[in-house]
Protein backbone atom coordinates (compact mmCIF):
# COMPACT_ATOMS: atom_id res chain seq x y z
CA UNK A 1 0.00 0.00 0.00
CA UNK A 2 2.84 2.40 0.86
CA UNK A 3 4.60 1.54 -2.37
CA UNK A 4 1.43 2.29 -4.31
CA UNK A 5 1.07 5.66 -2.54
CA UNK A 6 4.70 6.51 -3.32
CA UNK A 7 4.21 5.55 -6.95
CA UNK A 8 1.10 7.75 -7.21
CA UNK A 9 2.95 10.72 -5.68
CA UNK A 10 5.85 10.27 -8.11
CA UNK A 11 3.52 10.08 -11.10
CA UNK A 12 1.67 13.20 -9.93
CA UNK A 13 4.99 15.02 -9.46
CA UNK A 14 6.04 14.14 -13.03
CA UNK A 15 2.65 15.27 -14.39
CA UNK A 16 2.81 18.55 -12.43
CA UNK A 17 6.31 19.33 -13.66
CA UNK A 18 5.12 18.73 -17.23
CA UNK A 19 2.05 20.95 -16.70
CA UNK A 20 4.15 23.71 -15.13
CA UNK A 21 6.51 23.55 -18.08
CA UNK A 22 9.64 22.65 -16.13
CA UNK A 23 12.40 21.75 -18.58
CA UNK A 24 14.71 18.83 -17.96
CA UNK A 25 17.61 21.17 -17.33
CA UNK A 26 15.58 22.91 -14.62
CA UNK A 27 14.48 19.75 -12.79
CA UNK A 28 17.53 19.86 -10.52
CA UNK A 29 16.82 23.47 -9.56
CA UNK A 30 13.16 22.60 -8.98
CA UNK A 31 14.04 19.57 -6.83
CA UNK A 32 16.54 21.51 -4.70
CA UNK A 33 13.97 24.27 -4.19
CA UNK A 34 11.40 21.78 -2.97
CA UNK A 35 13.94 20.10 -0.69
CA UNK A 36 14.95 23.50 0.73
CA UNK A 37 11.35 24.41 1.52
CA UNK A 38 10.84 21.03 3.19
CA UNK A 39 14.06 21.46 5.18
CA UNK A 40 12.92 24.83 6.52
CA UNK A 41 9.54 23.35 7.44
CA UNK A 42 11.17 20.45 9.28
CA UNK A 43 13.53 22.82 11.09
CA UNK A 44 10.51 24.76 12.36
CA UNK A 45 9.11 21.50 13.69
CA UNK A 46 12.42 20.60 15.37
CA UNK A 47 11.32 21.80 18.79
CA UNK A 48 8.25 19.60 18.64
CA UNK A 49 10.30 16.57 17.62
CA UNK A 50 12.92 17.25 20.28
CA UNK A 51 10.25 17.46 22.99
CA UNK A 52 8.77 14.13 21.91
CA UNK A 53 12.23 12.54 21.87
CA UNK A 54 12.99 14.01 25.31
CA UNK A 55 9.69 12.56 26.57
CA UNK A 56 10.73 9.08 25.48
CA UNK A 57 14.18 9.45 27.05
CA UNK A 58 12.71 10.75 30.33
CA UNK A 59 10.07 8.05 30.46
CA UNK A 60 12.21 5.03 29.62
CA UNK A 61 15.85 5.83 30.39
CA UNK A 62 15.95 8.52 33.07
CA UNK A 63 16.10 7.80 36.81
CA UNK A 64 13.11 10.02 37.62
CA UNK A 65 9.61 8.60 37.84
CA UNK A 66 6.18 10.10 38.36
CA UNK A 67 5.73 10.78 42.08
CA UNK A 68 9.39 11.64 42.77
CA UNK A 69 10.21 14.91 44.48
CA UNK A 70 12.84 16.70 42.39
CA UNK A 71 14.74 19.99 42.37
CA UNK A 72 15.48 21.34 38.88
CA UNK A 73 18.26 23.91 38.49
CA UNK A 74 17.22 25.86 35.38
CA UNK A 75 19.62 28.81 34.87
CA UNK A 76 19.46 30.87 38.07
CA UNK A 77 16.15 29.43 39.28
CA UNK A 78 15.60 26.30 41.33
CA UNK A 79 12.24 24.60 40.98
CA UNK A 80 11.36 22.04 43.59
CA UNK A 81 8.28 19.84 43.68
CA UNK A 82 6.66 16.52 42.93
CA UNK A 83 6.73 15.24 39.37
CA UNK A 84 3.06 14.55 38.64
CA UNK A 85 3.01 13.86 34.90
CA UNK A 86 5.21 13.42 31.82
CA UNK A 87 3.42 14.10 28.53
CA UNK A 88 4.78 14.20 24.97
CA UNK A 89 5.70 17.88 25.22
CA UNK A 90 5.75 18.87 28.90
CA UNK A 91 6.43 17.69 32.43
CA UNK A 92 4.21 18.89 35.25
CA UNK A 93 5.69 19.60 38.67
CA UNK A 94 3.54 20.33 41.74
CA UNK A 95 5.42 22.80 43.93
CA UNK A 96 5.40 23.01 47.72
CA UNK A 97 2.74 25.76 47.64
CA UNK A 98 0.54 23.39 45.55
CA UNK A 99 1.03 25.31 42.32
CA UNK A 100 1.72 23.40 39.12
CA UNK A 101 4.68 24.29 36.91
CA UNK A 102 4.68 23.22 33.28
CA UNK A 103 8.16 22.68 31.84
CA UNK A 104 9.13 21.54 28.33
CA UNK A 105 10.68 18.08 28.30
CA UNK A 106 13.87 19.36 26.68
CA UNK A 107 14.44 21.82 29.54
CA UNK A 108 14.23 19.05 32.12
CA UNK A 109 16.46 16.79 30.06
CA UNK A 110 19.22 19.39 29.61
CA UNK A 111 19.02 20.93 33.12
CA UNK A 112 20.72 19.41 36.14
CA UNK A 113 18.32 18.17 38.79
CA UNK A 114 18.44 16.48 42.15
CA UNK A 115 16.06 13.70 43.24
CA UNK A 116 15.01 14.77 46.72
CA UNK A 117 12.73 11.80 47.44
CA UNK A 118 12.01 8.66 45.44
CA UNK A 119 8.42 7.51 45.08
CA UNK A 120 8.24 3.91 46.22
CA UNK A 121 6.09 1.58 44.14
CA UNK A 122 4.45 -1.17 46.13
CA UNK A 123 5.05 -4.60 44.64
CA UNK A 124 2.64 -7.41 45.34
Amino acid sequence: MRLLNLLIVLVLAVILTAIWGVKQSEVLIFATSVITVLGIAFFAEMSILSNITACLVLFFQHPIKIGDTIKVLDNDHAIEGELIDITYFFVFIRTVDRGIITMPNTVLLRSPFHIMEKHEVLQQ
